[in-house]
């Protein structure tokens, strides 16, 4: 029996990131919000600039004084509500930035631009008896169901870092989301954005960010063009794997990062299961690629079936249940070569009992 030493890995890489309320954990919008967002992002990106709404001016005639045209209101300066209670408006797009008011729930205040992916929105807030005040809220805390018009998008003051992810032949892959471990004096402090459906994402920080700042992917949503819908209604990638994944920066970035996929030219199919035949649940079985040590995996769902997309190379595939500790328990070591696209693979049965402890 040969052991290996694992580090526990991300586990959601092909599955959606959880929905959640709070601001500070940035949660996933429903996809509903993404499509709207994403579509205001779309027209703005396809007509280049953002329709304004222009008031005539009057022609003088002898009977009429000409008066003082009053400014242009643009269309995207829209009226929208806060759905939750103390949402934090921020001076830049992201939790790494100060809070610089407090807005409660019914408060009312207008859009004025948004980053590429549409997940913050840059607001404009006139606290009662106050001052107008501009900054930046997190869009699934706004009711954006009257945004009619594309918002336009703004870049903020601060670090920034943007890249892109697509397959190996160049294809941009939306709704990837990806996460910075940001240092801070009370430790690391995460952020997350989604590819549009170019490719593209960006996150941003303040100047004074430390460096290095840990990057990677960690979910891909369903609204995916990788991703495909379930009979039970979860989603998978089912034909990719990424083959980079993660990567440290240092601001100022030099250059844009770069994430890819790779698309499978055959899969392995097969169950964990127990000596009764019942298929083992929340397994996770990787494949690692020799070659260049990129790794294909899937948990196990009810069931305990499994399908791994992979590519020509030498693979090395094993189960590992972890303890609540986080301690991996790993059995065997299956391999497999694959030498041409489409070489069929007999399912692999690998006995729950071969899960064991090392030692």
């Amino acid at each position: 029996m040969k052991h290996l030493k694992l580090m526990t890995a991300f586990l959601l890489l092909f599955i959606t990131a959880a929905c959640g309320s709070q601001e500070d954990v940035t949660p996933t919008p429903d996809p509903e919000t993404l499509q709207m967002i994403y579509t205001a992002a779309a027209q703005t990106l396809e007509s280049g600039s953002v329709e304004t709404v222009f008031t005539p001016t009057p022609q003088p005639t002898e009977t009429t004084t000409l008066q003082e045209t009053p400014e242009p209101t643009p269309n995207y300066m829209t009226l929208v509500t806060i759905i939750d209670t103390n949402v934090n408006m921020r001076s830049g797009p992201s939790t790494t930035f100060n809070v610089i008011g407090t807005i409660q729930q019914g408060d009312t205040l207008y859009t004025t631009g948004m980053t590429p992916a549409g997940d913050w929105i840059q607001v404009s807030w006139q606290p009662a008896g106050q001052a107008s005040q501009s900054g930046w809220v997190y869009a699934p805390l706004l009711d954006l169901s009257n945004l009619a018009y594309a918002l336009p998008i703004l870049a903020s003051t601060g670090e920034q870092i943007s890249g892109t992810v697509t397959d190996q032949d160049g294809n941009p892959i939306s709704a990837v989301r990806i996460a910075a471990l940001v240092p801070t004096e009370n430790g690391e402090q995460r952020i997350e954005t989604t590819s549009t459906g170019e490719g593209k994402f960006s996150l941003f920080f303040p100047l004074e960010t430390q460096n290095p700042i840990h990057l990677e992917i960690v979910a891909v949503n369903c609204t995916s063009n990788i991703s495909v819908v379930l009979e039970d209604q979860t989603c998978q990638v089912l034909d990719y794997f990424p083959t980079h994944w993660r990567e440290d920066i240092n601001l100022p970035q030099n250059q844009p990062v770069h994430f890819e996929y790779e698309k499978a030219s055959t899969h392995l199919t097969g169950i964990v299961a127990y000596q009764d035949g019942w298929g083992a649940s929340e397994i996770l079985v990787r494949a690692t690629r020799q070659e260049d040590m990129v790794q294909s995996e899937r948990v196990t769902p009810q069931g305990g079936e499994f399908d791994l997309p992979l590519g020509v190379g030498t693979w090395e595939v094993v189960a590992v249940r972890f303890m609540q500790d986080g301690t991996p328990l790993i059995g065997e070591v299956y391999t497999y070569e694959i030498t041409t696209p489409g070489q069929v693979l007999e399912p692999l049965t690998i006995p729950y009992n071969e899960i064991i402890n090392e030692e």
